[in-house]
């Protein structure tokens, strides 16, 4: 077996934002799609926590999720499952989300003819995100490797920062609207920089609050 930390994972994994679902030409073949077919027929499924309340935070109300529908749950070794539904439940902005946004778009865009031109727009991303993580404060030496995050504690250029990241990703969003008919790979990175558009703004711009309490914690 490899370790998790090998480079090849990320190629060759599959997640929420990869998988296309049935338009995709190897949803048949695809061991995914063969998997939770499986799991269908089966009266009994032994699931990690990471995959349990991975398939919570993607079910809708037209169902859908990861794994099928069951009538009861048994959890063994509870004591991380706080830690594992706060990673699943909570919003994560990252290098390595930006990072691995901007490879699969790389990939999309170059396999509908279009990296030289957008190869640009993908270094500025890049460049924007190494500017808008090194600007937030750091936790004080000495100190556990989080520290809690409140709005008013973001420094200015921080925020200019966050404002340059969002343009880059707008303007990559509005490319791969403008070349949907590059294929749906493309259309997927315009929703995948979106996405990471809202929660930014979400984290930096504070969460709402409910009385004199609120209802999110941030942290860097």
């Amino acid at each position: 077996s490899l370790p998790e930390e090998v480079p090849i994972w990320s190629q060759v994994s599959s997640s929420s934002e990869t998988r296309i679902g049935a338009r995709c030409a190897h949803f048949e073949s695809c061991f995914v799609t063969g998997m939770r077919r499986a799991a269908e027929d089966a009266q009994i499924i032994v699931v990690n926590h990471h995959l349990f309340f991975a398939d919570l935070a993607t079910r809708g109300p037209h169902g859908g999720g990861a794994i099928p529908d069951y009538d009861a749950v048994i959890f063994d070794e509870a004591h991380q499952v706080e830690d594992v539904a706060t990673e699943f439940f909570g919003l994560r902005v990252s290098t390595t989300r930006v990072e691995t946004l901007v490879r699969d778009a790389q990939r999309a865009l170059g396999a509908a003819g279009l990296s030289d031109v957008s190869a640009p727009r993908l270094r500025a991303v890049l460049d924007a995100a190494a500017q808008f993580f090194t600007s937030l404060p750091r936790p004080p030496a000495g100190n556990e490797s989080r520290a809690t995050l409140e709005p008013r504690q973001i420094p200015e250029h921080a925020r200019e920062a966050m404002f340059r990241l969002d343009a880059e990703l707008e303007a990559l969003a509005a490319r791969g609207k403008l070349r949907a008919s590059a294929g749906e790979a493309v259309v997927q990175m315009a929703r995948r920089a979106g996405s990471i558009r809202v929660d930014l703004a979400s984290i930096v711009e504070g969460a709402p609050s409910q009385g004199t309490k609120t209802s999110h914690v941030t942290w860097t």
